[in-house]
């Protein structure tokens, strides 16, 4: 691995250093009007990188896996549409426990596409040509279960060629997005978007800035109960387009703040909202940027997220890449003597690359016109992350119309309790193997399969509707700032809704020639069990293939691969 130590920067008071070394021979091409995501598509513990953008010959859309040696082999095999002026993500869309892909963007001259490519778990990707996504560019896509029921729905919002669009696509659990025509927003483009629960009521907000009818427009819409989002007025954020919005806890208070970056009609800004109780006020601001981006993260280890911003100061090219860090008390302090490539066009990610306790980053964009670079920054600060430590005592309470989970909080050495967001998986009960809300992250060790905060907020309680009747167990684990997962807490069960008995514990299952025999243990208060077959497990719908007032049960055999759940009911 060549390498090259770019800078090393000391400051006195928080008695700390921060150094990076630039990692050259990566092989992965610069793009502009990019997008970069970092997710385990194939569960080795490593996450891999999704980036998409124009080389200056083509348009791309890549995978390139990530080594344990710190290099990265591009994945050929993974056929994927190439797009500008969009984005890629990871998300699991159908809770199987492997990371999807979502596309967007222009893929030719007259040609946009949404693509949702089916992850086999064999390492292969599927085109969703089923599904009806409207294709957009110099658009905005986030994945995000808006409504609390435990499946990632489709957020898309950009300019389709005949009109500029906003729309939420509801995942209904069976392999389908519907639009929600009832949610209406404005079209936007030249667009940027985030998610993230701002009053804490446990559902995700929205905050979108970009163009609407020529007009720059920023606007935060409040998310009430999973089906209504209201615009509000008098936030005075600035009104932007071509940049960057982004949520992240900087003062560990437990509410999300906001880092802008974009063009006003007044000039370029790059700007902290502070949230305080659910409303915002204007903290500080760094130079402006355009054509460009601003994020979050913790670099230093301190607990406490810093920012990075990277685009053109004016103009087009006059880029510029800076990092500021978060001293406490409200207070950022720019590293001066920081030498970062400043790119337009561009797009940063961070994560643990190598998996050594500390948060690296990835750049890409224009450096002038017709030259691009693409720059993996690993940190080689000192200071090793510390994971946190798993919630405990987790209890369930169950109402008419959905399931509360709660929990009392894990630990951080470094970040405040209030500043960590925890992360849930839930499952029917002694089917470990189906999901019915995905953390993606590993459930043996808690590591994580994408650098996000927790699906659950920062909270330390979640409330989940439209789940349906049955047996279910839960777990949950806490993240720190520097977006490290601790192990699951122990599991916790409960039936849905309260009465609805248990499923039958110890199924056996034992295949003979061309019979099989099931057996289990008895539940108490059944009156008889439902028998239910498939020849798939993922399937939301199984077929009852009989019915016994026994524990047991025998038939011949008619399906090679086939799987048994058993019901018990009382009737």
């Amino acid at each position: 691995m060549k390498v090259v130590v770019i800078f090393i920067v000391v400051i006195p008071s928080m008695l700390t250093s921060l150094s990076f070394i630039e990692l050259e021979d990566h092989n992965i091409p610069g793009v502009s009007q990019a997008s970069l995501d970092w997710g385990d598509y194939d569960n080795d513990g490593f996450k891999d990188l999704l980036i998409t953008g124009h080389t200056g010959q083509e348009r791309i859309s890549r995978v390139y896996k990530t080594n344990a040696d710190s290099t990265y082999t591009y994945q050929e095999t993974i056929q994927l549409t190439g797009v500008n002026y969009g984005s890629g993500l990871w998300g699991d869309l159908n809770n199987n426990g492997y990371l999807d892909i979502v596309i967007s963007g222009q893929a030719d001259t007259e040609d946009y596409v949404t693509i949702v490519y089916e992850n086999d778990g064999f390492g292969g990707f599927t085109a969703r040509s089923d599904l009806s996504l409207p294709g957009v560019r110099y658009s905005s896509l986030d994945l995000i279960d808006f409504n609390n029921d435990g499946w990632l729905d489709i957020f898309i919002s950009g300019d389709t060629g005949s009109e500029c669009i906003t729309r939420l696509y509801q995942n209904d659990g069976d392999g389908d997005f519907f639009w929600r025509e009832d949610i209406v927003f404005p079209g936007f483009m030249h667009v940027a978007s985030c998610w993230g629960d701002i009053d804490r009521n446990g559902f995700p907000d929205l905050i979108i800035t970009g163009e609407v009818n020529g007009v720059k427009t920023t606007t935060l819409y409040l998310n009430y109960n999973g089906n209504t989002l209201m615009p509000q007025q008098n936030t005075d954020f600035p009104n932007i387009f071509r940049g960057s919005v982004a949520l992240g806890d900087f003062d560990s208070d437990g509410w999300l703040d906001l880092l802008l970056t974009g063009i006003s009609d007044s000039g370029r800004v790059s700007q902290i909202f502070q949230n305080t109780n659910g409303s915002f006020s204007f903290l500080t601001s760094f130079t402006g940027i355009g054509y460009g981006v601003g994020i979050w993260a913790d670099l230093n280890n301190n607990g406490l997220l810093d920012v990075m911003i990277s685009g053109a100061e004016s103009g087009t090219y006059n880029n510029i890449a800076r990092i500021y860090i978060n001293t406490g008390n409200n207070n950022f302090e720019l590293l001066s003597e920081v030498s970062l490539n400043g790119l337009s066009t561009s797009d940063i990610a961070i994560t643990d690359c190598n998996n050594n306790g500390k948060i690296d980053i990835i750049s890409t964009g224009l450096v002038y016109a017709n030259s691009r670079v693409t720059t993996v920054y690993l940190n080689q600060i000192q200071t090793v992350n510390t994971p946190p430590t798993a919630p405990v005592d987790l209890i369930t309470l169950t109402n008419s119309n959905h399931v509360s989970l709660i929990w009392n909080d894990g630990y951080d050495p470094e970040t405040a309790i209030s500043g960590l967001s925890y992360n849930i998986c839930l499952r029917p009960l002694n089917q470990p193997d189906l999901q019915l809300m995905t953390p993606m992250a590993d459930l043996t060790n808690g590591i994580r399969r994408v650098s996000r905060s927790g699906n659950a907020g920062h909270s330390n309680q979640y409330s989940l509707f439209s789940l349906p009747a049955g047996n279910y167990e839960w777990a949950v684990q806490t993240i720190d700032s520097s977006l490290t997962g601790s192990e699951f807490s122990p599991w916790c069960s409960f039936t849905y809704p309260s009465g609805f008995l248990p499923s039958p514990a110890n199924l056996q299952i034992i295949k003979d020639n061309s019979q099989v025999y099931l057996s289990w243990d008895p539940v108490e208060g059944a009156t008889m069990y439902r028998i239910y077959g498939s020849t798939d497990p993922y399937a939301p719908d199984w077929l009852l293939i009989a019915t016994t007032e026994n524990t047991n049960w025998e038939s011949t055999i008619s399906h090679s691969g086939y799987f048994y759940r058993i019901a018990a009911v009382n009737e």
